[in-house]
């Protein structure tokens, strides 16, 4: 079966760049435009092809964004959290932070620097949630989760999150959505070298540069990296990235881009584990062709590859255990898109193997997974947008099931939007859960799929440009599901259920903006606090004739009580146990001066030294004063 997959992805692989070495200029073409989004003004791709004077002919733009998702004028799905041009107001040490001001996304942190950091909706953990990156999951196979660290801000273009089910690219396990990220590519009309240097307190540094240039009018490449290092800890980070862009011909357009992490540090005085090693290291490349029908602007082909390999390591020589895990996993998938008046169909294919191994396993394992799926979308008299789902999943060995969504949204103007969802999804055992053995925890081969049953209500209101608000009612029952006893796992009979409310308002006032917002929640089992608040004031302002820009952000954040949360480094585990977290509540500032191409920053992290904790025995440790510099240094 190995052989098999292998010759296979060789043979697709074959495919995707052949036509890389075949495209011939199109004899018709005198000039191409690539336009890629870099904002969010800009979301889609769009081209313009120039016949022979006179008269120039412009192609209507393509409804696909670069993150491989279809996106439309009826597209139901956006909830978009974060934008890479609103990075400047962010008082932020990693992508998790930006989910601050959404607390229906819960940020499981560790709260040192270096330590991995992980997120997942409301009262789930990381293991039950996806991660998605340009339309393919980022979770691992061996622990299920992913680490966010992995993952630098400046190479997120936007990030959009949602409660419900997503459409499932997630390749082999059928996962309640966190969050979306999008890539961030060039913008062809703004080539730049960006340089940003960031030290903060005890001895914290990290450099970040990025280079994005187009080649021609048919290319574009971009690349970046960031070094990080904390003394503290002995933390040393690094991520490099890079894209590359082609138009080949009007019609075909290919991208691909790759990604890889070293992250590593040393864990000084937690109660359970005082003293112990963490290393991981990842890389990802991905490669998507596009090829547009020719008779039509509004169907295409979409063909994605994507190859990711990992390793981590956890040692320590107090508590004497050591543990070295690696997985490869490789996903294609092949989408089908048709658009006929209000009505829009995505039929689409995938497989996906995952192979785990390491030093807890007493075997090489391969998971094979298949996936097919149908999306239908309907515009109803201009304002009822309609949408089903459904996907059917196939793991090798183990079974088949059906995941369904239904989605409604009504819009009757530009003030009002009203969004409604229901889904049915599973969750496959990962292989930590069936064949873990190591340090007296015990895997168990015979788990079945965790049942999760969703619904979701959302609400957004404009009263004015000046004001607006939103609104959120969720709802989860999870059945079948596994749990975690410290020294292995259970799969209880017993259903676990919870919803939360959740309201937001936004307002503008000569200089200054508001936000304020917060969550409550009603469940079985309080994974997260029972109710959350955060408000936030920005100011903005020029001076010295248009010279200086200075910009300032207060924010202020309060959680509730939960029950206590435990992690278990040998086995990289996330679970709930016996007492109860405190309340706790912190504050952030960021103060910003700009000039021209040149910005310096101040920002600053409980600034009071409150002592909190989202993990038992993780208490906070960092998080005080950073200083920055952010330098374009062409365009």
């Amino acid at each position: 079966m190995k052989r098999f997959w292998q010759t296979a992805l060789s043979f697709v692989s074959f495919f995707l760049f052949v036509p890389l070495c075949m495209a011939q200029e199109n004899s018709g073409v005198d000039s191409l435009q690539i336009i890629l989004a870099d904002s969010a003004q800009t979301d889609t791709l769009r081209r313009q092809v120039k016949k022979p004077p006179p008269t120039p002919v412009v192609l209507k733009p393509l409804w696909y964004d670069l993150d491989g998702s279809v996106k439309t004028l009826n597209d139901t799905s956006d909830n978009t959290v974060f934008r890479f041009d609103q990075l400047l107001y962010q008082s932020y040490n990693g992508a998790a932070d930006v989910f601050r001001n959404r607390p229906q996304v819960q940020v499981f942190d560790l709260l040192e620097m270096g330590l991995p950091r992980y997120i997942a909706p409301v009262n789930l953990l990381p293991h039950q949630s996806a991660v998605l990156m340009d339309g393919g999951s980022l979770n691992d196979p061996v622990s299920g989760m992913y680490n966010m660290r992995m993952l630098p801000l400046d190479a997120v273009r936007s990030v959009q999150q949602s409660p419900a089910a997503p459409l499932d690219r997630s390749g082999l396990y059928g996962l309640t959505q966190t969050a979306q990220f999008t890539t961030r590519y060039l913008n062809p009309e703004e080539p730049y070298t960006r340089l940003m240097f960031r030290q903060g307190d005890f001895g914290y540094t990290d450099l970040d540069i990025t280079f994005a240039r187009r080649i021609n009018r048919r290319m574009a490449v971009q690349l970046g990296g960031i070094n990080k290092y904390y003394d503290p800890n002995g933390y040393r980070g690094v991520n490099y990235r890079g894209s590359f862009s082609w138009q080949i011909n009007p019609r075909v357009f290919w991208r691909t881009r790759f990604h890889l992490s070293d992250e590593g540090a040393q864990v000084y005085s937690r109660s359970r584990f005082p003293n112990y090693h963490y290393k991981e290291t990842r890389s990802d490349v991905y490669s998507a062709l596009t090829m547009q029908d020719a008779d039509s602007m509004e169907g295409y082909w979409h063909l994605l590859l994507w190859y990711t390999s990992g390793k981590r390591r956890t040692n320590s020589d107090i508590d004497s255990f050591f543990v070295e895990n690696k997985f490869k996993r490789f996903y294609g998938r092949l989408e089908r898109h048709w658009r006929i008046d209000n009505m829009e169909l995505t039929a689409g294919v995938s497989g996906s193997q995952n192979l785990v191994w390491g030093s807890a396993y007493a075997r090489d394992y391969y998971d094979l997974g298949l996936a097919g799926w149908l999306h239908l979308r309907y515009v109803l008299f201009d304002q009822i947008f309609l949408e089903g789902r459904l996907r059917g999943d196939y793991m090798w060995g183990n079974q088949t099931w059906l995941s369904p969504q239904a989605v409604i949204r009504w819009k009757p103007d530009e003030k009002t939007d009203v969004r409604f969802s229901v889904s049915k999804t599973e969750r496959t055992p990962n292989r930590s859960e069936r064949s873990f053995g190591y340090y007296g925890i015990g895997g168990q081969p015979g788990l079945i799929n965790e049942n999760m049953y969703n619904a979701a209500l959302r609400i957004n209101y404009v009263f004015s440009s000046h004001l607006k608000m939103d609104g959120s009612w969720n709802f989860m029952r999870l059945a079948n599901e596994i749990r975690f006893t410290d020294t292995g796992f259970t799969q209880t009979d017993t259903e676990r259920s919870f919803q939360n409310f959740t309201a937001a308002v936004y307002s503008s006032f000569y200089k200054f903006k508001f936000a304020a917002g917060g969550l409550y929640s009603l469940a079985d089992v309080d994974i997260a606090p029972q109710a959350s608040l955060w408000a936030e004031v920005r100011y903005h302002d020029i001076w010295l004739n248009g010279t200086l820009t200075f910009d300032a952000v207060a924010s202020y954040y309060w959680y509730g009580q939960r029950n206590a949360l435990y992690y278990h480094p040998v086995i990289e585990r996330f679970y709930w146990g016996q007492g109860t977290s405190p309340a706790y509540n912190i504050y952030t500032f960021k103060l910003m001066a700009t000039v021209q191409d040149l910005q310096l920053y101040m920002a600053m992290d409980n600034p009071q030294a409150f002592s909190y904790r989202m993990i038992n025995g993780y208490y906070e440790y960092y998080r005080r004063i950073r200083f920055g510099l952010n330098w374009v240094l062409w365009d």
